[in-house]
């Protein structure tokens, strides 16, 4: 439970810092940890623990295949869940989506470096 929990505020978190995220996804995500953790009684100290945030490397470092996409039918999903269901999808991000410059390139580095492994 503890893990399960840990990895969905996880990927909240990151939509909430997520440069590419408008503002109101940014609050929304934040606003949804707050219900969460107040829901399963974790206070600030737990939170911190559930997180991880004193091990030596933090599980909230942020890599290419641990952003979370903001919007769209894949919402909340990392761009390695997306590219393992559907690596169409991030294809078509990468050409369409004009209007959010981060998570564009963000998407680019991360294909790049999928093909870049195969």
């Amino acid at each position: 439970m503890k893990n399960e929990l840990a990895t969905k505020i996880e990927k909240i978190a990151r939509l909430a810092f997520d440069p590419a995220a408008a503002e109101g996804e940014s609050v929304s995500a934040l606003t949804m940890i707050a219900r969460i953790t107040r829901k399963n009684g974790i206070d600030f100290d737990g939170f911190r623990n559930l997180l991880g945030v004193n091990a030596p490397t933090s599980r909230l470092q942020r890599t290419a295949s641990t952003i979370v996409m903001p919007f769209g039918k894949y919402t909340g999903r990392t761009l390695e869940e997306i590219y393992q269901a559907d690596p169409d999808y991030l294809e078509w991000v990468s050409r369409a989506v004009t209007s959010r410059k981060e998570l564009r390139k963000q998407v680019l580095d991360f294909l790049h470096t999928k093909r870049n492994k195969n």
